[in-house]
């Protein structure tokens, strides 16, 4: 059976949105997905499942405002995908640290003038590269104060988006790649 990833917007950072990964798990498993898994504590759900990736966000994003009260918006993506974004990284040894090198996935691709709507303006040395629905970002400073992360906000971009730092988009690939 097919894996998807489903990437949970906002939950358990800065102490809002809680939910134990544990509830999280059971919620997946009552919509009857195989194999649920997550990792780590901030929204990141992989289950086997032969629904499409679109209706696995819906489901999911439906069973959180049941169950538990949460509208959490969710963004999956296939393995492949992942693995993707991964090979397509357009910073590679550049990028020294991985919690300053983060990954914005979309919803959706982004029209061309909200992209170059960013690109106009100079963020250095932060800088940024879209590719496809994601937004690969190389944060030499960190991520606190960018004025780059400002400027990829979800209502900025006008599309629904969650950030993973690059270690845990790695992992992700790693696990979503990995037989059940």
């Amino acid at each position: 059976m097919p894996t998807v990833v489903a990437l949970l917007r906002g939950i358990n950072v800065g102490g809002r949105a809680m939910v134990g990964m544990a509830a999280l798990r059971a919620v997946a498993e009552r919509l009857g997905y195989a194999n649920v898994r997550t990792h780590l504590q901030s929204g990141n759900l992989l289950v086997d499942t032969d629904a499409s990736a679109g209706a696995v966000a819906a489901a999911i994003e439906g069973a959180l405002l049941t169950e538990l009260g949460m509208s959490v918006r969710v963004i999956t993506r296939t393995p492949l995908e992942l693995q993707d974004v991964v090979r397509n990284d357009p910073f590679g040894e550049a990028a020294t640290g991985p919690s300053r090198h983060m990954v914005v996935f979309l919803s959706q691709s982004l029209p061309q003038e909200r992209v170059d709507a960013v690109a106009g303006r100079s963020f250095e040395p932060d800088v940024f590269r879209v590719i496809g629905r994601e937004i690969h970002v190389w944060l030499p400073g960190g991520v606190i104060g960018s004025r780059l992360m400002s400027a990829l906000s979800e209502k900025r971009l006008g599309v629904v988006a969650t950030t993973r730092n690059w270690n845990t988009v790695a992992a992700l690939a790693r696990m979503s790649s990995q037989p059940g």
